[in-house]
C-alpha cells in the first residue's frame, strides 16, 4: 500500500465521561483508529466518547459505553470518475 500524506484532516478526538482517564484504553484507540484511518481513505475526523451510562439497568458489572463518530471526505476524482 503506497504512503499517504493526506491523512485525518482533524486530529483524533477522545474524551473520557464519567469514568476516569485511562492511558491503556487512549492508546488502544488510537490503535484502531490509525488502522481505519489507514483502512478507509477518506476519513477526515474522528471522536471517540468513553463513558459510563447515566442509568445503570444491570445490577452488576461495569458498564462502559463507546462513541465512535466519523466524517469522511466527498471530495470525487474529476480525472477517472466512476
Amino acid at each position: 500500500m503506497a504512503e499517504r500524506n493526506d491523512l485525518m484532516q482533524v486530529p483524533l478526538q477522545i474524551s473520557f465521561e464519567r469514568i476516569g482517564h485511562s492511558d491503556p484504553i487512549e492508546a488502544r484507540v488510537r490503535e484502531e483508529a490509525k488502522k481505519l484511518e489507514e483502512f478507509h481513505g477518506r476519513l477526515t475526523s474522528a471522536r471517540v466518547v468513553i463513558g459510563r451510562p447515566q442509568h445503570r439497568h444491570h445490577s452488576s458489572g461495569a458498564l462502559v459505553a463507546i462513541a465512535f463518530k466519523t466524517g469522511v471526505s466527498r471530495q470525487m476524482n474529476l480525472l477517472n470518475p466512476a
